[in-house]
Protein backbone atom coordinates (compact mmCIF):
# COMPACT_ATOMS: atom_id res chain seq x y z
CA UNK A 1 0.00 0.00 0.00
CA UNK A 2 1.14 3.52 -0.74
CA UNK A 3 0.17 6.21 1.75
CA UNK A 4 0.66 9.90 1.05
CA UNK A 5 0.58 13.03 3.13
CA UNK A 6 -2.40 15.33 2.45
CA UNK A 7 -0.17 17.72 0.50
CA UNK A 8 0.59 15.00 -2.06
CA UNK A 9 -2.06 15.57 -4.70
CA UNK A 10 -3.19 13.34 -7.57
CA UNK A 11 -1.60 15.81 -10.00
CA UNK A 12 1.80 15.46 -8.31
CA UNK A 13 1.48 11.68 -8.49
CA UNK A 14 0.49 11.81 -12.16
CA UNK A 15 3.56 13.92 -12.89
CA UNK A 16 5.81 11.53 -10.95
CA UNK A 17 4.41 8.57 -12.90
CA UNK A 18 4.95 10.36 -16.22
CA UNK A 19 8.55 11.11 -15.24
CA UNK A 20 9.22 7.56 -14.01
CA UNK A 21 7.58 5.88 -17.00
CA UNK A 22 9.48 8.07 -19.44
CA UNK A 23 12.77 7.32 -17.70
CA UNK A 24 11.95 3.62 -17.65
CA UNK A 25 11.21 3.67 -21.36
CA UNK A 26 14.49 5.37 -22.12
CA UNK A 27 16.40 2.86 -19.98
CA UNK A 28 14.64 -0.05 -21.73
CA UNK A 29 15.86 1.41 -25.04
CA UNK A 30 19.41 1.38 -23.67
CA UNK A 31 19.63 5.16 -23.39
CA UNK A 32 21.57 6.84 -20.62
CA UNK A 33 19.51 8.85 -18.18
CA UNK A 34 20.60 10.58 -14.98
CA UNK A 35 18.76 10.18 -11.70
CA UNK A 36 15.55 12.20 -11.66
CA UNK A 37 15.74 14.64 -8.77
CA UNK A 38 12.61 16.58 -7.84
CA UNK A 39 13.97 19.87 -6.58
CA UNK A 40 10.72 21.65 -5.70
CA UNK A 41 7.09 20.89 -5.00
CA UNK A 42 5.24 23.48 -2.96
CA UNK A 43 8.44 24.68 -1.29
CA UNK A 44 10.54 27.63 -2.43
CA UNK A 45 9.79 30.84 -4.25
CA UNK A 46 8.04 30.56 -7.59
CA UNK A 47 6.65 32.82 -10.29
CA UNK A 48 3.21 34.40 -9.89
CA UNK A 49 0.43 32.08 -11.07
CA UNK A 50 2.69 29.03 -10.63
CA UNK A 51 0.88 25.82 -9.71
CA UNK A 52 3.46 25.04 -7.02
CA UNK A 53 1.32 26.66 -4.33
CA UNK A 54 -1.62 24.36 -5.17
CA UNK A 55 0.58 21.24 -5.26
CA UNK A 56 0.06 20.87 -9.01
CA UNK A 57 3.66 21.45 -10.17
CA UNK A 58 7.08 19.92 -9.78
CA UNK A 59 10.57 21.14 -10.64
CA UNK A 60 13.06 18.49 -11.74
CA UNK A 61 16.83 18.82 -12.19
CA UNK A 62 17.73 18.97 -15.89
CA UNK A 63 21.39 20.04 -15.73
CA UNK A 64 22.55 16.42 -15.46
CA UNK A 65 20.99 15.45 -18.82
CA UNK A 66 23.08 15.48 -21.98
CA UNK A 67 22.29 18.74 -23.84
CA UNK A 68 20.84 16.89 -26.84
CA UNK A 69 18.48 14.91 -24.57
CA UNK A 70 16.99 17.77 -22.54
CA UNK A 71 14.09 18.80 -24.79
CA UNK A 72 13.40 15.28 -26.16
CA UNK A 73 13.03 13.98 -22.60
CA UNK A 74 10.63 16.79 -21.70
CA UNK A 75 8.63 16.15 -24.87
CA UNK A 76 8.43 12.45 -23.98
CA UNK A 77 7.16 13.27 -20.47
CA UNK A 78 4.42 15.53 -21.86
CA UNK A 79 3.59 12.86 -24.48
CA UNK A 80 2.78 10.50 -21.58
CA UNK A 81 0.09 13.01 -20.56
CA UNK A 82 -1.34 13.83 -24.00
CA UNK A 83 -0.40 14.98 -27.49
CA UNK A 84 2.63 17.30 -27.16
CA UNK A 85 2.67 20.71 -28.81
CA UNK A 86 5.81 22.89 -28.79
CA UNK A 87 5.57 26.20 -26.92
CA UNK A 88 7.87 29.08 -26.06
CA UNK A 89 7.51 30.84 -22.72
CA UNK A 90 9.34 33.82 -21.19
CA UNK A 91 11.45 31.41 -19.11
CA UNK A 92 12.25 28.86 -21.82
CA UNK A 93 11.11 26.38 -24.47
CA UNK A 94 8.79 23.52 -23.70
CA UNK A 95 5.72 21.50 -24.57
CA UNK A 96 2.12 21.44 -23.52
CA UNK A 97 -0.57 18.89 -24.21
CA UNK A 98 -2.79 19.76 -27.16
CA UNK A 99 -5.76 20.05 -24.81
CA UNK A 100 -3.78 22.53 -22.68
CA UNK A 101 -4.07 20.51 -19.45
CA UNK A 102 -0.33 19.94 -18.87
CA UNK A 103 2.72 22.13 -19.44
CA UNK A 104 6.43 21.35 -19.31
CA UNK A 105 9.16 23.98 -19.63
CA UNK A 106 12.94 23.77 -19.70
CA UNK A 107 13.37 26.89 -17.61
CA UNK A 108 16.52 29.03 -17.64
CA UNK A 109 18.25 26.77 -20.18
CA UNK A 110 22.04 26.96 -19.89
CA UNK A 111 21.93 28.98 -16.67
CA UNK A 112 22.87 27.89 -13.14
CA UNK A 113 19.20 27.57 -12.14
CA UNK A 114 18.15 25.51 -15.18
CA UNK A 115 15.42 22.95 -14.44
CA UNK A 116 12.32 21.29 -15.82
CA UNK A 117 9.06 22.78 -14.61
CA UNK A 118 5.99 20.57 -15.16
CA UNK A 119 2.49 21.50 -14.07
CA UNK A 120 -1.22 21.02 -14.54
CA UNK A 121 -2.30 24.02 -16.59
Amino acid sequence: MIKCAPAVTPDALILCCALANTAGGWLAEGRDIPDLVITAGSNGTHMPHSRHGTYQALDVRSKTFQPADKLPFLRAVIARLGTPVAVTTPTGPGYQTANGQWLGILEYQGQAREHYHVERN
